[in-house]
């Protein structure tokens, strides 16, 4: 049990056998003012009569205990404060170990994470980088909670796309230009489709995604071939994300396998789903407040709707069966779709869908949605219209400035190239994770890119600053009871945080906590730094003791920044 929980769990402990009976979690809070102690409690308000006698009368049956000094009531509350010399030694303990912050919290429970998503046969545009680095990001925490995380890369293989770019291709494909760069050749022909107007080429695209679903022969080898070379141009952006995103699974398999013929044939026999005069075929959703879903277009073609609601129902089978949980109402099961907020009503008509089906576990299907990403001058992007911001492009932008930037700073740093990659790739993850996922983000590159300020480069340089200190010491006898500073108790109390911080940011699918933590912890260390003087400290004890301060920083700096995918170079 890490210090910060130990604290609270003492607290809980001695107000349970004041009390005479289990107290709930709710009842502890963090006091506003760390004047009013370290943790609060409003239990006071509960047991009748004055709430401030009452708060007044149980302090004095509490016995302070563990981690607890101190016990005074303000008003109806009752506030706890820390015996900082235990708690000092506790965290420092913690906090050097090199897996800080892991926990089971999530043992015996299984997250499927769906993220990143592109589209076969187009560029990896800037506009998937959010669902992609959110989702690393989610997975790496649930991983360090514990959890079993089965990370899943739904690819759009699939979709009337296909017919047009069969259409394209044959029309306009240039084979020399697709052997040079495969997905720009694809993207030419796909936009230029979308220039022309004729009704012609519109209805015999239609009518070749009609026959690819069909498994005609000829249309089947060029959709392989757009998917092979696709994924593998993917992949090669994956690794320079450092993301582990190449569990794939396409939309293409839940039509090849019969699956999307199910859905449309279970909910037909359950009444949920009626033919329109047109041949089309839809769930009734209006009298639960959502648009009916088409899950069946006229000429039988299926929908994004009719592959999810396929690949929800054998994901479950697949995972949550296989381990055992047959308990539709098991806790141990959550399946979370990373994905942007334009697919919001899609994803409740998905999940009401399901729920309709007889499918209860729709309850811990979870949308986690985000906002839109812009570059100054360039309005929403789309593929269609040729104005999509290529993400390796973006990525070779931010090596090439973080470059520049280290370049000045520190000429004769040795691997200047592999230290640009990380503060670049760095800085564009760090600008993201650090907003609020639902905003939209407008990317500022002079921002982004600052060594000073709330960026992903400020974060690494106190890294290295760490680095530095710590290269200028050398290990001596340690005394955390000599910690006494305003500026050391605030850091040490800080970095007792963050495994909880992890548990918080992770189960609320929001890294923009984490990245605030570490901005906080950051600033706390910049007071302690210029307020508290390590090699020159007044007792070796002391000194000691700022070191391990120092390397516990480093270590949780370390931690936090890897579970958001960013890199930390030693030097800068």
């Amino acid at each position: 049990m890490y210090a910060h929980e130990q604290f609270r769990h003492d607290v809980k402990r001695s107000l349970e056998k004041a009390l005479g009976k289990r107290v709930d979690d709710s009842m502890i809070l963090v006091p506003p003012n760390s004047a009013f102690g370290d943790l609060s409690t409003k239990i006071a308000f509960t047991l009748g009569g004055n709430p401030k006698e009452q708060a007044i009368k149980l302090a004095k049956k509490i016995k302070p205990e563990g981690h607890i000094s101190e016990i005074k009531t303000e008003g109806p509350y009752i506030n706890f404060y820390l015996d900082f010399k235990k708690y000092s030694h506790k965290v420092l303990s913690d906090a050097l170990k090199k897996d800080y912050g892991k926990s089971g919290y999530g043992e015996g429970k299984i997250i499927i994470i769906e993220y990143s998503s592109p589209n076969v046969a187009k560029s990896f545009s800037i506009g998937h980088l959010r669902s992609t680095i959110i989702g690393q990001a989610l997975v790496n925490m649930h991983k360090a909670m514990g959890f079993k995380v089965v990370p899943l890369n739904h690819i759009g293989d699939w979709g009337m796309q296909f017919g047009k770019l069969i259409v394209a291709w044959k029309k306009w494909g240039d084979k020399k230009a697709f052997a040079k760069d495969p997905i720009k050749e694809l993207t030419r022909i796909y936009v230029k489709f979308h220039e022309t107007e004729d009704i012609a080429l519109i209805n015999d695209a239609r009518e070749t995604f009609k026959k690819l679903e069909q498994g005609d022969k000829e249309a089947t080898k060029l959709w392989k071939l757009f998917c092979e070379y696709s994924l593998k141009k993917f992949e090669k952006v994956y690794d320079r994300l450092n993301v582990d995103c190449k569990n794939y699974d396409g939309e293409a398999k839940y039509v090849l396998n019969g699956g999307t013929k199910r859905v449309i044939d279970i909910t037909r026999k359950m009444g949920l789903a009626e033919k329109e005069e047109d041949g089309s075929i839809v769930v009734r959703l209006e009298k639960y407040g959502l648009t009916n879903l088409l899950i069946s277009k006229s000429d039988e073609a299926t929908l994004y709707a009719t592959r999810d609601l396929a690949m929800a129902i054998a994901r479950h089978e697949k995972f949550c069966n296989a381990e055992k949980l047959v308990d539709e109402h098991i806790e141990g099961w959550k399946n979370v779709y990373v994905v942007g907020n334009e697919q919001s009503l899609h994803f409740k008509q998905v999940f009401k869908t399901l729920e309709l089906m007889g499918h209860s576990w729709a309850k811990d299907c979870t949308h986690v949605s985000f906002g839109l990403i812009t570059i100054p001058g360039i309005g929403k992007m789309s593929t269609r219209e040729g104005t999509v911001i290529i993400l390796e492009d973006v990525l070779d932008k931010a090596e090439e400035l973080a470059e520049k930037i280290i370049q000045k700073k520190n000429p004769k740093l040795p691997n200047k190239k592999k230290v640009a990659e990380m503060v670049g790739i760095g800085a564009i993850k760090f600008a993201d994770l650090s907003q609020n996922r639902l905003r939209d983000i407008s990317f500022d590159w002079d921002k982004v890119l600052s060594f000073e300020g709330d960026t992903g480069p400020y974060l690494q340089y106190a890294y290295v600053r760490c680095n530095s200190i710590l290269r200028q010491t050398k290990k001596t006898k340690s005394d955390p009871h000599e910690l006494a500073h305003p500026a050391e108790i605030a850091l040490l109390k800080k970095i007792a945080e963050y495994p909880n911080i992890i548990k918080e940011s992770g189960l609320s699918y929001s890294p923009h906590v984490l990245s605030n933590y570490l901005i906080d912890l950051v600033h706390k260390f910049s007071e302690f730094y210029e307020q508290c003087p390590v090699i020159k400290a007044e007792s070796e004890g002391l000194k000691g003791a700022r070191i391990e301060l120092v390397m516990s920083t480093k270590n949780t700096l370390k931690n936090g920044l890897s579970l958001l995918g960013i890199e930390t170079p030693e030097r800068m």
